[in-house]
This record gives structure tokens, sequence and C-alpha cells, in this order.
């Protein structure tokens, strides 16, 4: 069994996710309700939306690079020492976080830090060496841990606000990658559960649709930077919401009801629409805070959390229960009988 979880890249990542949200969303409600102590020195809610947004979804992006890059390239997977040391730095990035009270604060910053450049170093020779399209996807990357850098240089400067930004800017790297990976993979995914029901397939959304929604989304990253609270922004993101609903309708996910883990896939595509309070009560629509178990306001005091709900809960199950399945070389992100193996999905036909 523990040869097995090194055995593909996403094993671990995903297992680790879901251990995470496991311990920490409990931790968190109970700091909140009881008054158990965190053991951070930093801002309660900056430590969960930094631990949500760096651990638990830095590690599913972990998990989905390190098994589509082989299926892009045509290279071996990733297994073994990599993984055991990637993660590795990525626990003691979270040992970190957790226990920062004991620790100078640079020394926590700088175990943080180390993950996304060890994940980068391991995906990226491969994708270059391929030429593949897909190479500017490890921007993301970048952008990721320029926003965790901006989120510690806060910290030291005690500036929360600044902290505060730097988490919604990495939210909006982070619905900008689902919107480029969603627009590939759930078509794909709900066409294979349709022909597998014997029902017609062919699901598809108008070619202009992905531009427009990655253009919306470039937009709404760069003007949070400077003015997350203005009317432009506003105006902005419920303009890349309405796109985003448009392209989500036309993959048609209503038709594999019968496929659970396919429509609990594309209702992770829908979490990118929601609404938001924003400060001073006025109502921010679109693309912010609603992605997978990041469900949350970090602006706790007095404006209120949005909880992960049912469906959320269940989709992240659905895929660590596949991912860690001991029929784990029959499945991957689906059940066999949708998508047999990693070499043969959707990632496959993405070099």
């Amino acid at each position: 069994m523990p040869n097995a979880v090194w055995s593909y890249g996403f094993r671990p990542f995903f297992l680790g996710a879901g251990a995470l949200a496991a311990l920490i969303i409990p931790w968190w409600a109970g700091a909140l309700a009881w008054g158990i102590p965190l053991g951070t020195i930093w801002p309660p809610s900056l430590w969960h939306g930094h631990e949500m947004l760096f651990g638990f979804i830095g590690a599913a992006i972990a998990g989905f690079l390190l098994t589509a890059v082989p299926s892009w390239t045509g290279e071996r997977g990733f297994a073994g020492t990599p993984l055991i040391v990637l993660a590795t730095l990525w626990v003691l990035g979270r040992a970190a976080a957790a226990t920062s009270a004991l620790w100078p604060p640079f020394l926590v910053a700088g175990l943080d830090l180390l993950f996304l450049p060890a994940l980068a170093s391991l995906v990226l020779p491969p994708i270059v060496r391929a030429g593949n399209r897909n190479t500017p996807l490890l921007a993301v990357l970048a952008a990721l841990w320029g926003a965790d850098i901006a989120f510690h240089w806060g910290l030291f400067h005690q500036d929360e606000a600044f902290a505060r930004r730097a988490l919604f800017t990495g939210i909006d790297v982070v619905l900008l990658l689902v919107t480029v990976i969603g627009g590939r993979i759930i078509p794909s995914f709900t066409n294979s559960a349709l022909r597998q029901n014997g029902m017609p397939s062919g699901v598809s959304a108008w070619r202009v649709m992905t531009p427009l929604a990655v253009s919306a989304m470039l937009a709404l990253t760069v003007i949070d930077l400077w003015s997350p609270e203005s009317r432009v922004a506003g105006l902005l993101a419920a303009g890349a919401a309405v796109i985003q609903a448009v392209r989500l309708a036309q993959w048609q996910g209503f038709r594999t009801l019968r496929a659970p883990i396919v429509w609990v896939l594309g209702s992770r595509a829908a979490d990118c629409l929601g609404l938001r309070p924003a400060d001073g009560g006025r109502c921010r629509a679109g693309l912010r805070t609603r992605i997978a178990a990041l469900r949350l306001h970090y602006c706790h005091n007095n404006r209120g959390h949005i909880l992960d709900r049912g469906l959320r809960g269940v989709s992240c199950c659905v895929c660590t229960y596949s991912a860690q399945s001991p029929g784990g070389r029959k499945t991957w992100l689906m059940p066999a009988r949708v998508i047999p193996r990693p070499d043969r999905c959707a990632l496959s036909r993405e070099r």
C-alpha cells in the first residue's frame, strides 16, 4: 500500500488535500466556536485562508499537474523519491504555518515558499522538452508563488489588508486555471459519459466562449491587484460570471445525471459563479471565493463566512476516493467505465 501511494503523482497530493481539509476545517470551526487555540501567530482568518488556498488547493494543483504533464508529454510519470521529497516540503509548509508562533517569521515563510518552486522544478523540464502547448499554464505556479510571497510580506509588515489582497489575487489565479482546464476536460468527460449511456454526444461550447472567459478572468485578476472593491471590478466580475454561466450551460452537464462523478466535476466549474458581500455592505458579483472547499470570505468579522456545503464536500471525496482506489491502475479521476486510465483520458489528447 505505501508503494501504491507513491506510484502516481495525484495520489499523495489528493490524499494530502483531503486530510488537510478534514483536519483544519474542524480545527478552524472549533477555534471560532469554542476558542480552541490554533498555534499560529497569524491572524486566524488569514491562517485559515492561506491554508485553504496554498495548502489544500496547492496540493490539488500539484496532483493534477504531476499526472497531466506525463500525459501531455508522453514521458514517464512521476513516482517514488521525487514525490516523497515534494510531499515532505508540502507537509513542512503546513506544519510551519500551523505552529508559526514557535518560529521566526523568516523560517516559516521560507518553509512555506519551498513547495511551489519544487513542484515547478519537476514539471517544467519535461513540458519544455516536449514543446507542449500547455507550457503557459505553468505561469500559474509563478503567479501563485508571487501571491504567497506577497502574503508573507504583508504579515511581516503587519499589514493585514495587503495579506488579504494577496489571498484574493491567489484565488483569482486559481479560478483562471479552473477556467482553462475546465474548458478542456469537462466537455470530453461529459461526452464520454453520454456515449457510455448510449446517448448522443458532441457536447461543446461556442469557440469564442473560452477566449472570452479567459480574457475576463485575466482582466479581473489584474484589476483586483489595485482596486478589488471598485465598481469597475464588480461590473467586470459580473460580466465574467455571465460568460462562465453561458459556457457551462453549453456543456450540458444536466444530461449526465446518471453519471454523478461527471456532473459533480461540472459543479466545480459552476463554483466560478457566485455573489459575495463586499466591504461597506455592497455586493460584488462573480468569480471570487467559490472554488472547491475554498468557499470562504476572509473578512470574517461581521461580514459572514461562506461555508462549504454538501455537494462540494462530496465532490472532494469522490476525487480523492477515485485517486486512492486500490484499483488505481484502472482509475484516475473518473471511474474505469468512463475514463479507463490516465494515458487514455482527455489529458492525453492535450499533447
